[in-house]
C-alpha cells in the first residue's frame, strides 16, 4: 500500500516515511506521533493523513494496540490501518455539493419551498419569505394548503 519493502521501512522513523511532518490541513503530525508514543493508550483509534512512497497523500484509519514487556512497559505499538482516502474524498465532495446547493437555494432570486411527500414545508428561501410575507420559521411545518388559495389547489 505504501510502496516500500519491509527492509526499506524497518528502523526508519515513521515521520518522513509513512507520515508527513504536517497534514494538508496544517496539523502537526510530528507532534501527533510524539503524543502517540508518550501516551499510546489514548490512541486506540486514530485517523490521520499518511504518505505513500510516491508522495501521494492518503487517509488511514488506524487501530492501535500496545505491546508490553513482562514488566508492563510499552515496547511496541501494533497498528492496523484501513485506507479511507476514497471515503474522505467522497465526503468532501458531498460537503462541497451541499454548500453549493445551500448557497444556490438561499440566494436564488426566485422563491423556493421544499416540502415533504405530505406537502408540509421543510425549508424556505429568503425570496419566497419576502414574496409571501412569512418568516422561514413560520413557513416550516405549514402545509401547502395553508398558503394556497383553496380554489387553486389541484385536485
Amino acid at each position: 500500500f505504501f510502496g516500500y519493502s519491509a527492509e526499506e521501512v524497518v528502523g526508519r522513523h515513521v515521520v518522513g516515511t509513512l507520515v508527513p511532518e504536517t497534514e494538508t490541513s496544517g496539523r502537526d503530525l510530528t507532534r501527533l506521533m510524539d503524543e502517540i508514543c508518550s501516551a499510546p493508550e489514548t490512541f486506540d483509534q486514530n485517523v490521520n493523513e499518511n504518505m505513500r512512497r510516491t508522495g501521494e497523500r492518503v487517509w488511514v484509519a488506524w487501530t492501535n494496540r500496545i505491546v508490553r514487556d513482562a514488566h508492563g512497559k510499552a515496547v511496541e505499538i501494533l497498528s492496523i490501518g484501513t485506507d479511507i482516502t476514497e471515503k474522505r474524498r467522497a465526503d468532501e465532495a458531498r460537503r462541497e455539493s451541499e454548500a453549493r446547493y445551500r448557497t444556490l437555494f438561499q440566494y436564488a432570486p426566485v422563491g423556493i419551498l421544499i416540502a415533504d411527500a405530505a406537502s408540509a414545508y421543510l425549508d424556505a428561501n429568503d425570496a419566497v419569505c419576502a414574496m409571501l410575507g412569512y418568516s422561514r420559521a413560520e413557513l416550516i411545518g405549514m402545509h401547502a394548503s395553508d398558503i394556497v388559495v383553496p380554489e387553486q389547489v389541484p385536485r
